[in-house]
């Protein structure tokens, strides 16, 4: 059936370490799941840890995310385990389970029996005597059956599609309608995959060649992006991270999806530029780097920490024309005009569920509505800053209609001084899904996160 074959497809494998590794996931787990932290964070905390030996790195990661992307499916299984098909367990105990029941599940290289064990120690430390007991024994009742059940058992498509990748079946239902069942199994697919670690390399303090010599010498195992300028990715599960060539300023930590978003907006050297939602500053010093730090870049947040973080990756990266200003991006006030103006705009991050997927299960209907209203304002705001002849360019990461397209056409139906551009070369050629009004970059199209960019040039 089409669904064994889906699951087949995104079975993973992880080098089987210890109780050390797992018991690393079980604690960054229960820090996303209970106490609603970020995966991505939590997780490279705790891979800072020396004394981790690299299978236990890899255990670790596979655990975290596999279990964070498959969270609902893991659920399904271990509820019809239950003698009242419910789920009422105590955190700790739910915790074990899923992990358990994940590696069951959809890794190969433990037998079922020694997975069990390694989980009985966990439950042993972590849970009551009886907890225990009842984790041994629907443990011992789980098998690739029942995923393969579960599904086939589903009432439609699409509850079948969103137990199947553990996404919100409001999520499933808004994307199959946008952009139809094909594209949208295939982002769901890519979203339970792992992805590589994205930079963009600094063109002001050493080019892609120098850069791509110098891990030629080091052995390791860098590739250069043929779609996207300055863009180097190391693959999963390399466990290579750059740290020293951060702190040198030579590359930025930025997902392929984000880099899109500068290329864009396409600043010449000697351009003003606005960044009215500058965040931590990653779009704002990539504008200045294309500018080749000639011009003028203005970068503003409603978070004063934000803007000082901003400051300081300026500084990191030898970038001069850079500016910061704490401002609501609603009401920015008399900014002045620009030539090219960003709103990278809060949304939901539905774009980011393969880097951050417990997203998938924190994301509600009622916030998208009220983002796309936030978001509204926004974009209204920065229209009275754009110059005559002048560039908006709206980008999100997410991948939801509603917060995208919607917003943009709006915009344009109360604004017939500005239009949709009609050719980026730096995007025409990255694959895409193209609409009336702007592009989508979904998962399977970058390898990476999904976003949304809407280019929009005022007329002179």
């Amino acid at each position: 059936m089409q669904n064994k074959k889906h699951t087949k497809a995104k079975e993973q494998t992880a080098a089987p370490g210890g109780y050390k590794g797992r018991i690393t996931a079980y604690r960054a787990l229960h820090r996303v799941l209970h106490g609603g932290a970020f995966s991505n964070i939590v997780l490279g905390n705790a891979l800072d840890d020396e004394s981790l030996a690299p299978g236990d790195r890899r255990t670790a990661t596979f655990l975290v995310l596999g279990v964070l992307r498959n969270l609902a499916l893991l659920d399904a299984v271990f509820r019809s385990k239950t003698s009242k098909g419910k789920i009422t367990a105590a955190p700790a105990l739910l915790l074990a389970a899923r992990m358990a029941i994940f590696e069951i599940l959809f890794q190969n290289k433990i037998p079922k029996y020694a997975t069990i064990s390694e989980y009985m120690k966990i439950a042993a430390a972590e849970c009551s005597k009886s907890e225990t007991k009842f984790l041994n024994a629907c443990l011992r009742r789980v098998s690739h059956k029942d995923m393969h059940r579960l599904l086939e058992d589903a009432e439609t498509d699409l509850r079948r599609m969103a137990l199947e990748f553990s996404c919100p079946e409001w999520f499933a239902q808004s994307a199959v309608k946008f952009y139809g069942k094909d594209d949208t199994l295939k982002m769901l697919r890519a979203n339970n995959l792992g992805m590589p670690s994205y930079f963009r390399t600094n063109p002001l303090r050493v080019s892609a060649d120098e850069l791509s010599d110098m891990y030629a010498r080091q052995r390791v195992d860098a590739a250069f992006s043929k779609r996207l300028p300055n863009c180097v990715y190391f693959k999963a599960g390399q466990g290579y991270h750059p740290v020293r060539e951060v702190r040198a300023g030579l590359l930025t930590p930025q997902d392929f999806s984000t880099q899109i978003v500068a290329h864009a907006v396409a600043p010449q050297p000697g351009d003003s530029v606005l960044d009215l939602c500058c965040g931590r500053g990653a779009k704002a010093t990539h504008l200045a780097e294309l500018m080749g730090n000639r011009g003028r870049v203005l970068a503003c947040d409603i978070h004063a920490h934000k803007t000082e973080i901003a400051a300081g990756e300026a500084e990191r990266l030898g970038v001069s024309i850079l500016e910061t200003r704490v401002c609501d991006a609603t009401v920015p006030g008399d900014l002045g005009f620009f030539d090219r103006v960003l709103v990278d705009a809060p949304c939901t991050g539905t774009g980011t569920f393969r880097r951050r997927p417990e997203l998938k299960q924190r994301v509600r209907p009622a916030q998208v509505m009220e983002l796309a209203f936030l978001q509204r304002r926004m974009l209204e705001a920065a229209a009275r800053l754009v110059a005559p002849g002048g560039r908006l360019v709206y980008a999100t990461c997410s991948v939801l209609p509603e917060e995208n397209d919607d917003v943009a056409a709006e915009f344009l139906e109360r604004h017939e001084d500005f239009a949709p551009a009609r050719a980026v070369p730096a995007l025409e050629r990255l694959p895409q899904f193209k609409t009336p009004f702007g592009s989508v970059f979904l998962p399977q199209h970058t390898q990476a996160c999904g976003s949304a960019v809407y280019i929009l040039d005022r007329k002179s």
